[in-house]
């Protein structure tokens, strides 16, 4: 039940994460579109406006951040219900 918890965890601070990206990267547009890695990067694409470059490049990403949250969760959420059971157990004295 815990690693279910923690997929879930990950999958929802993925969600968020990736929302706030594409909203900042919206938002501050006029920050983004002039630095330089960005615009050698567009440039690279072959893409004609910036703003789709930057929202397929989040597009692009949000699988691998998805996924990697998610294990993320798994993983520490299995650790703490190992480490919450150890703590549980009655000592035997």
């Amino acid at each position: 039940m815990a690693v279910v918890a923690g997929l879930t965890a990950g999958v929802v601070l993925a969600v968020l994460f990736m929302a706030t990206s594409a909203w900042l990267d919206n938002a501050f547009f006029s920050v983004i579109s002039q630095q330089q890695e960005q615009i050698d990067n567009f440039r690279a694409s072959g893409m004609t406006p910036m703003r789709d470059y930057l929202n397929a490049s989040l597009e692009s990403t949000a699988p691998g951040v998805t996924l990697m949250l998610a294990f993320a969760g798994a993983f520490f959420a299995s650790i703490g219900a190992a480490l919450s059971a150890v703590v549980r157990r009655p000592s035997g004295h």
